[in-house]
């Protein structure tokens, strides 16, 4: 904010909100944690790991590492028709932990 009222947006800064730093997790290296093949383990470890941030009230969730974290579950070298179904599958459960950590304030969820 001082950045912008060096340079002449004073106005501008009091209308700024800085993001608190984000929560990030590597969905690849938490399907290598899983094992290949493993997508119960896989979920019930991504549930265990994101529960703090949940409760912490992060407000900026960074999940990276989709693409290969499904090649790894899948145990599969080229995209398939289920690897696309299990892309859905993560992103739709981390969408839905978000729904019943039932949080008052905006969430910035990346998923990539």
């Amino acid at each position: 904010m001082a950045v912008l009222e060096a340079i002449g947006y004073a106005e501008l800064a009091l209308h700024f909100q800085m993001l608190d730093l984000p929560f990030e997790l590597s969905l690849s290296n938490l399907a290598q944690e899983a094992g290949p093949g493993y997508e119960l383990a896989f979920f019930a470890l991504l549930k265990e790991r994101i529960r703090p941030a949940l409760s912490n009230r992060a407000s900026n969730l960074d999940f990276y590492g989709l693409q290969s974290c499904v090649l790894k579950l899948q145990s599969a070298r080229t995209w398939s028709r289920r690897c696309s179904e299990l892309r859905t599958e993560i992103v739709e459960f981390l969408r839905a932990q978000l729904l019943h950590a039932d949080l008052q304030a905006d969430i910035l969820l990346t998923i990539r």
